[in-house]
């Protein structure tokens, strides 16, 4: 399951920087802000439904934890909550909720 999810996020996902302290590291995840409820600001309306530009979801097999940084997508996000998915007792995957920090400059 973790190789499939590897070769989805390989094909599919963004190119992705985690900063941990000194500690840098690359990897490819999926990064899409978080839909919204209607009466929610700041949003903008999309294909995808209204959406809040705030926060942000990610989801890679990369290890993130509270007040990383995430850089993807020509943005930075602080990561607010952070948890891991288990398949059995092995960590297929991490789920964690990022707010928008600053622009990127590339």
């Amino acid at each position: 399951m973790r190789e499939q999810l590897e070769a989805a996020l390989g094909t599919y996902g963004q190119a992705v920087t985690i900063r941990r302290g000194e500690t840098i590291t690359a990897c490819r995840a999926f990064l899409q802000p978080v839909l919204a409820k209607r009466q929610e600001e700041p949003r903008e309306d999309t294909p995808l439904g209204s959406v809040d530009e705030r926060r942000w979801l990610y989801i890679g097999t990369a290890p993130v934890e509270r007040y990383d940084t995430v850089e993807g997508c020509g943005m930075s996000f602080l990561v607010k909550e952070a948890t891991p998915v288990y398949l059995g007792d092995t960590i297929l995957y991490w789920h964690a909720i990022l707010w928008k920090a600053r622009e990127v400059k590339t």
